[in-house]
């Protein structure tokens, strides 16, 4: 039986209901949750627009904002945009907006993400800018209006100076110490060489060269750290189909799937991971599977994936 592809739309009461499921699910634990991947675009912008978030959960933002980049609906950008009002008043709010940033730099048009860069600058004064150095960190990953972490980092290490300056604790410094050490000694730096490998990436001019890449990311064969990069993939994938073709797409990941079946040097639990991601994505995108990668499929056992129909 033929795995359904991302043309395949369920119906779009189905559709409009996995959408709703998804953003407003009720977190239990640390599962994951998926883009429901095979809604109509057009469904998709109709729930963006008119859906109702509860501004005391950041997750239902970052959520809203998965969907917005797998369907690329850049309309959603200057919706959820017109929430940026400067009033962040409790670090559920301060991490929506922050949310808000990334959705206006994946994909914001040019005055967007000036905008969000402005806005970025801002929320590095802000009061509460301790308690979302985390996110700020991973946001900076996303703003490519941002030239460069120098003042992000300057204010983490203000901030660090001053928790320092207030260590009283003889058997050790306090949590704050610590984890503000960790942010701009080893997390910040991390993102900083993230970005790098995004913004090498994403600006490839050879279509083929690019969608390899993107699928070795995808399937993990390649990984900078520092952010989920399969799920990065998986939306930038998609835009790579609405840029050039599904094909172009397929060929990536099919030249990541040789790959990985070649490499014998690596882990068969990280083999068959890479393999489950690349065929199923192959599959979803209306690719198909080669003859001798048949059995692979027939085999798999992996769990679902986001490019999975």
């Amino acid at each position: 039986m033929t795995s359904p592809t991302y043309k395949d739309y369920v119906d779009d009461a189905s559709g409009a209901a996995t959408l709703r499921d998804m953003v407003h699910h009720k977190r239990a634990g640390t599962e994951e949750l998926l883009v429901p991947p095979r809604v109509n675009p057009q469904v998709v912008r109709r729930f963006l627009d008119g859906d109702k978030l509860d501004h005391d959960d950041w997750e239902q933002m970052l959520r809203a904002a998965d969907v917005a980049r797998f369907y690329g609906v850049q309309p959603a950008v200057k919706r959820f945009a017109e929430d940026l009002k400067k009033d962040e008043r409790t670090v559920e709010s301060l991490v929506w907006s922050i949310h808000i940033l990334r959705l206006m730099g994946d994909l914001g048009d040019a005055a967007q993400q000036k905008t969000a860069a402005e806005y970025f600058d801002y929320l590095l004064g802000h009061r509460l800018f301790e308690q979302a150095v985390p996110e700020m960190i991973e946001c900076f990953f996303h703003l490519d209006a941002v030239p460069d972490e120098k003042k992000l980092a300057a204010q983490i290490a203000q901030k660090l100076k001053v928790a320092q300056a207030a260590q009283k604790d003889p058997d050790g410094p306090p949590k704050n110490v610590i984890m503000l050490t960790e942010h701009l000694e080893t997390d910040l730096p991390i993102t900083v060489r993230a970005r790098a490998a995004k913004r090498k990436l994403l600006p490839e001019k050879d279509d083929h060269k690019r969608a390899v890449g993107l699928a070795r990311v995808y399937v993990g064969l390649d990984y900078p750290g520092g952010i989920e990069w399969s799920k990065w993939a998986a939306f930038e994938i998609m835009a790579e189909v609405r840029r050039t073709n599904d094909a172009n797409a397929v060929a990536g990941l099919q030249a990541a799937l040789e790959a990985v079946v070649d490499d014998s040097t690596q882990k068969q639990e990280f083999r068959d991971q890479a393999c489950g991601r690349a065929l199923k994505a192959i599959e979803f995108l209306g690719g198909q599977v080669k003859q001798e990668h048949k059995q692979l499929l027939a085999d798999d056992k992996t769990r679902r994936f986001q490019l999975q129909g």
